[in-house]
């Protein structure tokens, strides 16, 4: 019995709306003053050996605990977020990506 529970615990949770998977390697962890986020820089893998990989960033607030170093393979459940902003007549829109917990 108590073994079920364990792996209940161990289990991720559920996928929600808005909530995505990514594996990577961090490339760079920032917090820059005054924020309270951290910042860690992901290379995503390749579609194939002639293209470049995607290069993302994920956020984590401060206060917790890192989910990883510089250079350790990851799989994280995120939450994907964004906002418009305005520079004359062109809008840009600014995705987030934001950990849910590592996989």
């Amino acid at each position: 019995m108590a073994q079920e529970n364990v792996q209940a615990i161990n289990q991720p949770s559920k996928m929600q709306l808005n909530e995505g998977i990514v594996e990577g390697k961090i490339t760079a962890i920032e917090q820059p003053e005054k924020s309270d986020y951290t910042y860690y820089t992901m290379s995503l893998k390749a579609a194939d050996e002639y293209s470049l990989p995607a290069v993302i960033q994920v956020s984590q607030p401060a206060k917790e605990r890192p989910f990883g170093r510089v250079n350790d393979l990851l799989r994280l459940k995120v939450r994907l977020g964004g906002y418009p902003r305005k520079s004359g007549s062109i809008t840009y829109v600014s995705n987030t990506l934001s950990v849910v917990e590592v996989l």
